[in-house]
């Protein structure tokens, strides 16, 4: 019997297709095929992060794990926080990001 794998810990190289033009954008097509979708919330930081562009630097990455993919495209303000039981993966602010960050982009 074969253990189960991770798909976010499967290695991957991953070319982003011209479309798609923000970070947000990028977790999605990340995730496809992973069986793992994004899921957005209320959080304005959250907001804020899926909104930026998506850096030429990244537009190629790998071979990387999709889970460290995942964090390289949040980049070093945001965890991403995955759900193994819905299979969801969300981000939160890192703990040192948020000394500097606007109180309304604040979780306290």
């Amino acid at each position: 019997e074969t253990a189960p794998v991770d798909a976010l810990r499967a290695l991957a190289t991953q070319r982003f297709p011209d479309d798609i033009a923000t970070v947000g954008a990028a977790f999605g097509f990340l995730l496809q095929g992973t069986g793992y979708q994004l899921q957005s919330t209320a959080d304005p930081c959250q907001a804020l992060l899926f909104a930026q562009p998506l850096p030429v630097a990244h537009r190629q990455l790998g071979p990387i794990t999709v889970r460290h993919a995942l964090a390289v495209l949040a980049g070093p303000a945001y965890r991403p926080v995955v759900d193994t039981l819905y299979r969801r993966v969300t981000f939160e602010l890192a703990v040192e990001a948020t000394v500097n960050v606007e109180p309304s982009c604040s979780s306290e």
